[in-house]
């Protein structure tokens, strides 16, 4: 037990961790029927070459459940591509890839993920380097896609209780609620709120802090629809 002990520290005390950095430029890719293209940069700031596989899956009910989700065959499914869907990513390279959609007539958004799954290529030793255990802690990302209609037509409902904010989306274009501000003006007491990405047909309910509870209460919200933000007053 002993020796196995000493081997183990041993094991532990020569394991090195190597961080691959993959980059995105975007989280978020907006699309539409006149403006079918965007494109995101992805880098290879680590010091390994890296292989990244591209696939995209469509939410089925991003208002009420996110991992609805209906994977697109990116060959035999004309209406949104990805090119291209592998890349290889020597350290220090960009490389840009681009998403297409195809889609006609949309009513409301259509909403998908596109998944930016890295792995580690095969490092390259020398014959004097130490062997060591190495471990790859590779991040992947899951872009946000929307393809929105071409007439927006956006709408947050509101409703206040003594204890509760809601908003619903009644809207056919998701709404991004990038901050949400509560205040009891008489006391001078203001607090910030959960955030949220409101989809059509989407609400959102946050509980005021007890101290703004079955109080008076002012809301002001800094809302983020496409590329133009608003400050909205409730």
């Amino acid at each position: 037990m002993k020796y196995l002990a000493l081997t183990l520290i041993w094991l532990f005390a020569s394991m090195s961790t190597a961080h691959a950095q993959l980059n995105v430029s975007k989280t978020t890719l907006e699309l539409s029927e006149s403006d079918p293209r965007s494109m995101v940069r992805i880098s290879n700031s680590g010091a390994d070459t890296l292989y990244v596989n591209l696939d995209i899956e469509q939410l089925l009910d991003p208002a009420n459940d996110e991992s609805l989700r209906k994977p697109i065959d990116l060959l035999n499914n004309p209406k949104i591509l990805v090119l291209p869907q592998q890349l290889a990513l020597e350290p220090g390279q960009t490389k840009l890839v681009r998403v297409v959609s195809t889609n006609t007539d949309i009513k409301s958004d259509k909403v998908f993920r596109l998944n930016v799954v890295p792995f580690a290529g095969k490092p390259l030793s020398s014959q004097k380097e130490q062997k060591s255990i190495g471990v790859k802690i590779l991040m992947g990302y899951k872009l946000l896609v929307l393809v929105r209609p071409e007439k927006i037509l956006s709408n947050i409902e509101y409703q206040q209780s003594s204890s509760t904010l809601t908003f619903s989306n009644t809207g056919n274009t998701s709404v991004l609620l990038r901050q949400i501000e509560a205040c009891n003006t008489a006391q001078n007491v203001c607090e910030d709120l959960a955030a949220n990405r409101l989809y059509p047909g989407e609400t959102h309910k946050v509980t005021l802090p007890q101290q703004l509870q079955s109080k008076p209460v002012s809301v002001k919200t800094r809302q983020s629809i496409k590329y133009t933000e608003n400050i909205v007053e409730y």
